[in-house]
């Protein structure tokens, strides 16, 4: 699809929108009953989100169980730590796409993907569509 210099605006306030309203379905956060050391972890994900992070490694450092630190994290933030990260991994791809000069694998590993294609259907689960469409219209607008 090929938008015209007209079109080009609306195409990206449609992009977003359709972005927001996908996160907005997303599950709310459900602090008030979260331990202490789970606002410990989720800043250490969010942080080094590129890494190679484990759950024996998270849990350790939390100094719980994995397992019950894997159904804490899910009761009370609606989603797999799993999920978590690879929403924290698109949306660094997606502010990566905005500058030309990188390549999509480029972004994949810098993001940390293992490769190009786990980090093409991780993208397409979170926003609907490749890499490629989405930086094509962002990138043109």
């Amino acid at each position: 699809m090929q938008y015209d210099g007209s079109s080009c605006g609306l195409a990206v306030e449609s992009l977003l929108a359709e972005l927001v309203a996908h996160i907005a379905r997303l599950p709310r956060e459900r602090f008030k009953d979260a331990p202490s050391w789970l606002s410990r972890t989720v800043e250490k994900v969010r942080s080094d989100f590129a890494d190679r992070l484990t759950l024996d490694d998270l849990s350790r450092e939390a100094g719980v169980h994995p397992v019950h630190l894997s159904r804490v994290f899910r009761k009370t933030r609606g989603e797999g730590i799993g999920e978590f990260v690879h929403r924290l991994r698109v949306r660094a791809a997606c502010e990566q796409m905005l500058c030309r000069e990188k390549s999509l694998a480029e972004i994949s590993f810098s993001t940390g993907f293992a490769d190009q294609s786990h980090f093409t259907r991780a993208f397409r689960r979170v926003t609907g569509m490749s890499p490629a469409k989405f930086r094509s219209i962002v990138v043109s607008a």
